[in-house]
């Protein structure tokens, strides 16, 4: 296990409310959004999105677009493109409210916009013709907007996913069911009853069911984390993460994650790694293969971390848009900071000198 240094976590940003829900936009641009809720404490409910810029040692996150929600905080979310245009399906209380996000070009003239977000001069990240300094924008707009979970009592969407194809919109919540819904007028199309108790989490990838192993794309796994219960009946003091095999619904492999209980779990978009976010603010990363612990970071959060989401791989293989890295973790937490952790290429490097050395 890599110990913990000072390449592992960088601050991006800081921002003006408790950040819940973090995904990738582009290769390049992570979408933030949280909030204060419906109680009047003066912080306001809200999506951000950011910019990662790499100065070929430190990685920033530039503001680009800020949008206030009104009343209602965005708990969970996901981003999906579908043509020209990008999507957010973002879930608010027992609704989820879908918003269109398209992209423009914007002058950068070192002056500020209609969100108050600051433009720097003299930045050229993205241009479009000879017109001066321009950078990539976007313009948000709620679209469509369904109620998603009908508990009798405090309905809460927890989850949402979309296939492949963009066609359709996956839902889970405090009901137990999974609802799925046709795009873009988010009509039902089906419903299932899960569970007794609230869905957790769902996911859904390219071969319609959990995740493909890395080198392997005709094998799948699902990982999940425990606090398993014992014969006693009495919960465990240690949480385990644990891989499945997908068609036998056997364990492959299980590894003590120790007593600092997840909250909240991500997997690299090439199979290789998976990361945790604990309640008390550490964040640690595995190998997916064989479970094995490559990093270990602890304190990167004042608080529990509320989401994590990997940069996306080079689509030609070469370097990461934060760098010459093996990956790029970014963090939120209710602490109002995002923030990215690297794993370094010798890491992996490091690892695997070991395994030939001692094994």
């Amino acid at each position: 296990m890599a110990p913990l240094g000072p390449s592992y976590g960088e601050l991006l940003a800081k921002v003006n409310f408790p950040p819940y829900t973090v995904k990738m936009l582009t290769d390049r641009h992570v979408l933030i959004a949280g909030g204060g809720g419906k109680s009047k404490t003066g912080i306001s409910n809200a999506i951000e999105i950011y910019e990662l810029v790499f100065d070929g040692k430190t990685c920033r996150a530039e503001p680009c677009n800020r949008y206030e929600t009104g009343e209602r905080v965005i708990m969970n979310c996901t981003t999906f493109r579908n043509g020209k245009n990008y999507f957010l399906a973002a879930g608010v209380d027992e609704s989820c409210q879908l918003y269109q996000i398209k992209a423009k070009f914007d002058e950068m003239d070192g002056g500020t916009d209609d969100s108050g977000l600051r433009h720097r001069r003299g930045e050229k990240r993205e241009k479009k013709g000879e017109n001066g300094d321009e950078r990539l924008c976007f313009d948000i707009r709620p679209t469509e907007c369904v109620r998603t979970d009908f508990s009798e009592d405090d309905g809460f969407q927890k989850v949402v996913r979309i296939t492949p194809c963009r066609k359709f919109m996956i839902t889970g919540g405090a009901d137990g069911h999974i609802r799925f819904w046709k795009l873009p007028l988010m009509v039902e199309e089906g419903c299932i009853d899960a569970h007794k108790n609230e869905i957790d989490d769902l996911d859904v990838t390219l071969t319609q069911v959990y995740g493909t192993v890395e080198g392997d794309k005709k094998r799948i796994c699902l990982y999940t984390s425990h606090i398993p219960i014992l014969k006693q009946s009495k919960p465990s003091s240690e949480s385990y993460l644990v891989k499945w095999d997908a068609k036998t619904y056997k364990p492959l492999k299980q590894q003590v994650v120790g007593t600092d209980v997840p909250s909240s779990m991500a997997i690299s978009d090439d199979g290789r790694f998976l990361a945790l976010g604990t309640m008390s603010g550490n964040v640690d990363v595995y190998i997916t293969f064989s479970l094995q612990k490559l990093i270990h970071a602890p304190g990167v959060h004042n608080i529990f971390v509320t989401g994590l989401e990997f940069v996306p791989c080079s689509q030609d293989g070469g370097p990461l848009v934060t760098g010459d890295r093996d990956a790029s973790l970014i963090s939120i937490s209710v602490d109002n900071q995002i923030r990215i952790l690297h794993v370094p290429k010798q890491c992996m490097e490091f690892l695997i000198i070991s395994k030939k050395n001692f094994f």
